[in-house]
This record gives C-alpha cells, structure tokens and sequence, in this order.
C-alpha cells in the first residue's frame, strides 16, 4: 500500500501565521471585503495545516527513539547499581578481613590500602527525650491548592490566589 504523498510546504509557521494575521487585519480594518480574500484566506489556512503536518511528522520522527532510550537508561541504571553493590559488598569484605587480622595498612604496587577509624556519628534514640538546646524545630507553610481551587470554583474570593489557564496541550496521534 503506497504511502500518501504530503505536499512541501516551504514557509515556516511563522511566515504563514503573519500573513493570515495580515490578512485577517486587512479584513477588520475594512480595506477588503471577506469575499475578496476568501481564496487567500482559504489557501493561507490550507498551507498552515499543511505545515502544521509537516511538524508533526518531524516530531513523531525525533519522538521515536524515546522508548528505546528510556529503556537503555533503566538497563545502564541497574547495571550501575549491580556494579556498586558489588564493589560495596567486596571494600565490606576486605575491612572486616583487614579488621580481623587487626591490619590497617597494605603496600602494594597498584594500591596502597588503608584501614581507617570510622568517623563518629551521633546516633538519637528519641529525639523527644532530647533537652530543647539540642533540638531544632523546622516548619514547612505550604498552600493547599486542591483546597483553594475548589473554593475559588465554588465563588469563594480567596486573597493572594486566582486560577490560571496554562499552556494548551497539543495532541498528535
């Protein structure tokens, strides 16, 4: 089965969308009549949808791979973290081995390996049992969007609030 052919559009939509936009001027301004630019209109509209296909056959072509590439990162990042387990799990094995011989230091020609004290952590068992001097308090103030816009949808004033509409999403299927 032959693929349908897409006529080449060589303006940019932005070259197109000025000149409807010029057109549609001319019309409010009065300078023509709608019959008078009925063909450039229809003709300028056909060529935007035309382009507008292009760029979406360009972003279907460019959105192809993203599945693959998706797949090869959660492939790399499991194989990352396979790697660092492993090499946690063998620097686990030769500290309590070094540790056991009571060895702390090794001279090698590739490596010089050091068995160092740990470094000493505080470890809180409750940190309510703490006294006030040793404790701080953090507070987070967030707003209650879902909250704010079911008031404002029901007529409800809130201050230092309003809805806006965000950007419109563009579907290609």
């Amino acid at each position: 089965m032959a693929q349908p052919q897409l006529k080449i559009v060589d303006r940019n939509l932005f070259q197109i969308t000025d000149d409807f936009r010029g057109l549609q001027n001319m019309l409010e301004e009065g300078d023509v009549t709608p019959a008078e630019l009925a063909d450039t209109l229809d003709a300028v509209e056909t060529e935007f949808d035309l382009k507008a296909h292009q760029v979406a056959i360009v972003i279907a072509n460019i959105s192809a791979p993203l599945e693959a590439i998706s797949q090869q990162i959660s492939r790399l990042q499991a194989k990352e973290k396979t790697i660092k387990n492993k090499a946690s799990s063998l620097k686990a094995y030769l500290r309590e081995s070094m540790g056991a011989l009571n060895k702390t230091k090794i001279t090698g020609e590739v490596f010089n390996i050091t068995l160092a004290k740990g470094r000493e952590s505080v470890v809180v068992a409750d940190v309510d049992d703490l006294p006030d001097d040793y404790v701080t308090v953090k507070t987070t103030t967030q707003a209650d969007k879902t909250a704010i816009k079911k008031a404002i949808d029901s007529g409800i004033d809130v201050f230092g609030a309003r809805l806006e509409r965000g950007q419109p999403s563009l579907q290609i299927r």
